[in-house]
């Protein structure tokens, strides 16, 4: 019997603390895990290894933010389960 592949998660922030924290814990849990320090990184990472079980996105980011990734993978007609995380209040 082949065994299965643990389910992916890709954590996306661009505060190190927060990337390094999420991918921990994920890890701990036995999540396959890859982070991105920019939103820009996504699309090239879905298109090269494919995409994740799970996204978790920072909504603010320099350049690209979480709701900007989630409308180009829209556009590229990918649908992948994604929660929006923020760390400012008055969002």
């Amino acid at each position: 019997m082949r065994r299965k592949d643990p389910p992916s998660v890709w954590v996306v922030d661009d505060d190190a603390g927060i990337r390094s924290y999420l991918s921990d814990f994920l890890k701990s849990r036995s999540y396959s895990v890859l982070s991105f320090d920019s939103g820009e990184q996504v699309a090239r990472q879905i298109t090269s290894v494919g995409p994740p079980s799970l996204l978790l996105l920072d909504i603010r980011m320099p350049k690209v933010g979480g709701l900007e990734v989630l409308a180009q993978l829209d556009k590229m007609g990918s649908q992948i389960p994604s929660i929006v995380l923020s760390g400012v209040d008055q969002i």
